[in-house]
């Protein structure tokens, strides 16, 4: 890394958390933040339900603490009447007993699927956890980006990580590693079709700026910069 750091021209990072965690270790250095992106597809037609839901979807890994699953869990167990349904690679035995016949496992799916999954989804959940500075300052969540360009309605940990990328009026933010503050969250969502459909058309219209054409231009223009 100090190699890098005395040598390139110019470094890319992911998260603002990142750049200055660089900072820190190594000085400034000629520098952007261009986070993931996501396939963007400005004619996605979506139909909202008017009134109630009762399934929520994830997407992603279970395999890391700091991804919230936990309290993901422990959320549904407190949240009457919802469903969930995750995409990716989960172990049934890290499901509490109570709610296991409420949770439909996909297991691990192609990109397209998880695409025509979170497409027919209305509430998706993005539960990070507050307590690892993987998930506080440097991730740039792709289940985040692809939430928004299936144009759901998304609840999501209130961290730097996130904040950087969505505001209030995209999400509906709940507290890190609090299950009844993201069952409160889960359960506005989940009754208030108009709510819903708000943040979800909102998420929509800024997840083109995340899509794949537009970080393709991001990094060409930086790397010309860096050129000149």
């Amino acid at each position: 890394e100090e190699y890098i750091a005395n040598k390139a021209s110019g470094i890319i990072f992911t998260t603002k958390g990142l750049m200055q965690r660089w900072a820190e270790l190594y000085g400034k250095s000629k520098a952007a933040v261009i986070p993931n992106g996501t396939f963007y597809d400005s004619e996605l037609e979506k139909e909202f339900t008017p009134g109630k839901v009762d399934t929520i979807h994830y997407v992603g890994s279970s395999y890391y603490i700091w991804k919230g699953l936990k309290t993901l869990f422990e959320a549904l167990e407190i949240t009457e009447g919802v469903k969930l349904e995750l995409v990716g690679d989960c172990d049934p035995s890290s499901i509490p007993a109570d709610i296991r016949q409420r949770i439909k496992l996909h297991g691990h799916v192609s990109s397209s699927k998880a695409r025509d999954i979170l497409c027919s989804a209305e509430v998706t959940v993005l539960p990070n956890s507050g307590l690892d500075i993987e998930s506080t300052r440097y991730t740039s969540p792709l289940k985040l980006f692809e939430y928004m360009a299936a144009c759901t309605a998304i609840v999501a940990s209130d961290l730097p990580s996130v904040r950087e990328l969505v505001s209030d009026g995209d999400v509906l933010f709940c507290k890190p590693d609090n299950p009844e503050s993201l069952s409160s969250a889960i359960s506005a969502l989940t009754r208030n079709g108009a709510l819903r459909k708000q943040l979800a058309l909102s998420a929509f219209r800024r997840a083109e700026n995340f899509s794949w054409d537009k970080r393709a231009e991001r990094l060409r223009d930086f790397f010309l910069s860096t050129l000149s």
